[in-house]
């Protein structure tokens, strides 16, 4: 799901177009445009990917716009916290016996070349002091192009032998710690 439409194009992908600024339209609508899916002969595994951010708030907190706070807070917590609840919730409906144990991953995988990345280095300076390092990672070839953090997320999807919580950086996501 996105606000913006997808260029994928597979048999397996299934795209909704959502604003995630809108906490009730995202109610109304995932159970309408993902429910659909629980039904899917040989479902057995259901995962929520969130890359969703806002950076609405960049810069000093005296000069943000009290209506971006609302959007910013819909889109980077309040929205994420629902999916994941609705995901959990959806499990239980396809697997009659899930016992709520889950596995979650924690990725950072640094700064990606991504059109939140283009607005930062396009904030007025005066707005946000810290341009100059988004500038430099731009410059000096340190944002990673989108394609490598999806590669190791879909690894790590399609992998069972990770441990309950599982936290790492790009790089590591193919190394299981092992459980402790």
């Amino acid at each position: 799901m996105s606000r913006r439409p997808s260029s994928i194009d597979h048999p397996s992908y299934t795209h909704a177009a959502i604003d995630l600024a809108r906490p009730g339209f995202l109610a109304d609508r995932i159970p309408e445009l993902v429910g659909g899916l629980l039904d899917e002969p040989g479902l057995s595994r259901l995962a929520l990917v969130n890359n969703a951010a806002d950076p609405g708030l960049l810069g000093q907190l005296a000069q943000v716009d009290a209506e971006a706070m609302g959007r910013v807070r819909a889109v980077n917590v309040a929205a994420p916290v629902w999916l994941m609840g609705w995901i959990l919730a959806a499990e239980l409906e396809i697997s009659p016996g899930f016992d709520g144990d889950v596995t979650i991953l924690s990725y950072g995988p640094g700064p990606v070349d991504t059109p939140m990345q283009a607005a930062a280095r396009s904030t007025p300076t005066d707005r946000f002091p810290l341009l100059e390092i988004f500038r430099e990672w731009a410059s000096d070839g340190h944002l990673m192009a989108p394609s490598v953090p999806a590669a190791e997320i879909a690894a790590y999807l399609e992998d069972d032998e990770y441990p309950r919580f599982h936290e790492c950086r790009s790089g590591e996501v193919h190394k299981p710690r092992p459980a402790s």
